[in-house]
């Protein structure tokens, strides 16, 4: 269970979520931890650059919760008003906060599952997606999705069928045919799913021009690994091919 927790002060955390009181929210906070185990609940942040200096005192903030796991990854901008809170372009901003709250974390005893620094496709190695076997996606109208960089293909919708002639259906075995014969038959190629870190938190391969809007994009070049493709939103647009 992730609570949206985008400031570790209260004048951040408000004036980016609009209407919370942060106050109310670590109160409630510390109801949930209190009624199921507390690695269970995770404060995530959305980075940019109006808050991202505050994930070390994050860290803080949910010991002193009792929540046991902080994460952090970097702001997706769908308007060119948004472009300049990314910090994903700036290699030398990131790594000393989110080292700072690693250490914090291994301090206090709470696991962090944040952004990598940014490197080049020589620090990964090539692997296999498990999400094919492993994880599945229902969104809110029903739609069961194959991953989370969908290209909106859908397999199938729970509120029409059962969910396993979702995941047994067409789209799941055309994707799993494909990688048991060492292809991409579908929107893998070149996601970051397909490569694996020497470490945890050691550098990757962004796709910077995905994660800015339309406009912001100009003049950026695509990279080989979509390492976005990690953690990629759903689109609200045009994002349904199938049933």
């Amino acid at each position: 269970m992730k609570v949206s927790f985008d400031g570790a002060e209260a004048a951040t955390f408000e004036r980016l979520r609009r209407g919370a009181d942060f106050r109310v929210v670590c109160a409630n906070t510390r109801r949930l931890v209190a009624a199921v185990p507390s690695r269970t609940v995770a404060l995530q942040m959305t980075l940019m650059r109006s808050n991202f200096r505050e994930l070390p005192a994050l860290v803080r903030l949910a010991a002193d919760l009792g929540v046991g796991r902080v994460k952090a990854y970097h702001l997706f901008s769908f308007q060119p008003s948004l472009d300049a809170e990314s910090i994903v372009a700036d290699r030398d901003l990131w790594p000393p906060i989110l080292f700072e709250a690693l250490r914090e974390g291994e301090r206090l005893g709470v696991d962090l599952q944040c952004a990598e620094p940014v490197g080049s496709a020589a620090d990964v190695q090539a692997s296999v997606c498990h999400l094919p076997w492993h994880e599945a996606w229902v969104d809110l109208d029903g739609a069961v999705l194959p991953c989370h960089s969908h290209g909106g293909d859908t397999a199938g919708n729970v509120l029409t069928a059962p969910f396993a002639e979702a995941w047994n259906g067409d789209l799941y075995r055309r994707i799993r045919r494909g990688f048991g014969a060492g292809r991409h038959d579908w929107h893998c190629d070149g996601c970051g799913m397909n490569c694996l870190k020497p470490a945890e938190h050691a550098p990757v391969p962004y796709d910077i021009e995905s994660f800015l809007s339309m406009t912001g994009r100009k003049g950026l070049s695509s990279s080989a690994v979509r390492w976005s493709g990690r953690m990629r939103p759903f689109g609200l647009v045009g994002r349904r091919n199938g049933a």
